[in-house]
C-alpha cells in the first residue's frame, strides 16, 4: 500500500497525470455502410420467406438473427396466422424452452400438419433460392 502511495506521488510529481481508463480511440467510429457486417443486411432467405408467406420481413430477420431455424421460423408464421397469439408473446415462450409441438398444440393446431406446412414453405422458398442462383450462373 505504502508503496504505490509513494508511486502515485512520484509520477503526479513529475508532471505524469495518472487516468483510470485509457481513452477509446475507437467512441466515435462508425463504420462506413459499404463495410458494415453481412448480419446488418437481410436475407435473401428472409426476403423469399417474407413474400411467400405474406408476413413482414423485419419480424423474420428478428427470429433469424436471434438463431431460430428456418422451418422454425415458418412455424410461427403459421400459429399466428392461424391463432390470435401475438407475435412477441410465441417468441417469449419459445425462448423460455416452449417446444413447438407445446406452442402449436396449445393454440389448438394439430402439430403434424403445422410443421409438414412449414416444412413445405421452408423447401420451396430455398428451392427457388437454388434456382435463382443457377440461372445467373
Amino acid at each position: 500500500m505504502k508503496k504505490s502511495l509513494l508511486m502515485l506521488l512520484l509520477l503526479t510529481a513529475g508532471g505524469v497525470t495518472v487516468r483510470a481508463e485509457p481513452p477509446d480511440p475507437f467512441a466515435s467510429f462508425e463504420i462506413p455502410s459499404s463495410t458494415k457486417p453481412a448480419s446488418a443486411e437481410m436475407s435473401p432467405f428472409v426476403k423469399e420467406l417474407a413474400t411467400t408467406l405474406n408476413w413482414p420481413a423485419d419480424q423474420l430477420q428478428t427470429l433469424e438473427r436471434r438463431g431460430f431455424g428456418r422451418t422454425e421460423m415458418a412455424t410461427f408464421v403459421a400459429i399466428a396466422k392461424k391463432t390470435s397469439k401475438p407475435w412477441a408473446e410465441l417468441i417469449k415462450a419459445r425462448e423460455k424452452g416452449a417446444t413447438l409441438r407445446q406452442m402449436t398444440e396449445e393454440a389448438g393446431l394439430v402439430y403434424n400438419d403445422v410443421f409438414r406446412e412449414s416444412r413445405r414453405a421452408k423447401q420451396n422458398v430455398e428451392n427457388r433460392l437454388k434456382n435463382t442462383a443457377a440461372s445467373k450462373q
